[in-house]
């Protein structure tokens, strides 16, 4: 199981645009993604087929791992230079730090909720992060608002 998470993170990039992302892609691609993967990780909880869950799996890394490349892609794309490091190494703390709550909270709350249970919640929290992450990048949907960014840099 745990290779097909790494055979998803490492596909899905790849998907991105045939490795030549562009800032419009970055964003429309991103929520399309998270979708998927949230709804690959939720089918997971219902299934009771090994394989199935496999291939869920996959699915559910490879966009985490396209939206990872395309965010990364697109802070590259709208960050000043002079900021990058600092606005990188942000991202990477919180990103860190969020994965080590999720599996601390996810650790406690499997003594007492089903894992099936909290496949799926887990697939519904990333639609409402996906819902909350299309409301904040509305301007970066924009070619032209990115265009304008990258030039100011």
């Amino acid at each position: 199981m745990y290779s097909a998470r790494g055979v998803g993170a490492l596909v899905g990039p790849l998907c991105c645009g045939g490795g030549r992302p562009t800032p419009p892609g970055c964003t429309a691609c991103s929520p399309a993604r998270w979708p998927s993967s949230a709804s690959a990780t939720s089918l997971i909880g219902i299934t009771g087929t090994f394989w199935l869950v496999l291939v869920l799996l996959t699915v559910a890394h490879a966009g985490g791992g396209a939206n990872w490349i395309l965010s990364t892609y697109g802070l590259q794309a709208v960050v000043p230079d002079a900021l990058r490091g600092r606005v990188f190494s942000a991202d990477y703390t919180l990103a860190t730090l969020i994965i080590a709550v999720s599996q601390v909270a996810f650790g406690l709350l499997s003594d007492v909720v089903a894992a099936r249970d909290l496949l799926a919640a887990s697939g519904g929290i990333v639609l409402l992060y996906a819902g909350g992450w299309w409301m904040v990048t509305r301007r970066l949907r924009d070619p032209a608002a990115v265009v304008a960014a990258v030039e100011e840099s």
